[in-house]
């Protein structure tokens, strides 16, 4: 999972109400078809009841995740890796 090492452990605070993520968040969003993913979150759920996910890693491309679709969200506040990143 670039930009991080792989082993890297990561930290996280619950997100109750998603409408007050900020867009560029990153965000670990646990979806119904997805599973488990850390992205970068840009939030349209007053526009159009969806969060749009940004992966961290340039080499994939954003999608959108509708609100009924998503089962929690939990904000990144830190990781832990033995590598030094380089």
């Amino acid at each position: 999972m670039l930009p991080l090492q792989e082993g890297s452990l990561v930290f996280v605070e619950y997100v109750e109400d998603w409408r007050t993520i900020k867009n560029g968040t990153i965000c670990v969003v646990v979806t119904q078809d997805e599973g488990v993913v850390l992205k970068k979150v840009f939030n349209y759920l007053t526009e159009k009841n969806v969060l749009i996910l940004k992966s961290t890693n340039e080499r994939y491309a954003p999608y959108p995740v509708l609100a009924d679709d998503i089962a929690e969200v939990w904000r990144f506040v830190g990781y832990y890796s033995k590598e030094f990143p380089v």
